[in-house]
């Protein structure tokens, strides 16, 4: 963002070709096709990593000045729920395990699983493009949470 104008954000295109501003996107008289597409992309690409963006923006924060949510939410008008949500996936399912083949709320539904199980439910949503529904689905009927049972320490019997 500006220092001189907060909210306006310059898209990285040549000539100054448009300005997202808090209320909308500035375009200059005469774009180009090229860069009318570009700037679709763009605009895209930031719609769609969003959530994890901030999400990743909150946990750095959170380690390196002990900030919690009060400035978050200060700065971007979320609420703690929606902030605390962000920040948990983004933790929980590593940058590296992401697909940007799928939306956020895949991954917000596989969030909770270890890395393993992330990877092959991911896997399975984005072979079969199953919707966020059906991905839960899936899960409910390949998956237990019935905790493994516990095993006697004296004589290592499993107990249910």
């Amino acid at each position: 963002m500006s220092l001189d104008n907060p909210g306006l954000i310059l898209l990285p295109h040549q000539n100054g070709d448009c300005r997202l501003v808090s209320t909308g996107l500035e375009i200059r008289p005469g774009l180009g096709f090229d860069e009318w597409e570009n700037i679709g992309l763009t605009l895209e690409f930031l719609a769609k990593s969003i959530q994890f963006a901030l999400g990743d923006w909150l946990n750095y924060g959170e380690v390196a000045y002990g900030e919690k949510y009060a400035q978050a939410q200060s700065i971007t008008e979320k609420n703690y729920q929606t902030l605390n949500n962000y920040a948990y996936v983004s933790r929980q399912v590593e940058i590296y395990r992401r697909r940007d083949d799928l939306s956020y709320s895949h991954h917000s539904e596989i969030a909770k699983y270890d890395s393993e199980d992330q990877v092959n439910y991911l896997a399975v949503a984005a072979r079969d493009n199953l919707s966020v529904r059906a991905l839960r689905a899936y899960i409910a009927r390949n998956t237990t949470d019935d905790p493994p049972p516990a095993t006697c320490p004296a004589c290592g019997a499993r107990l249910r």
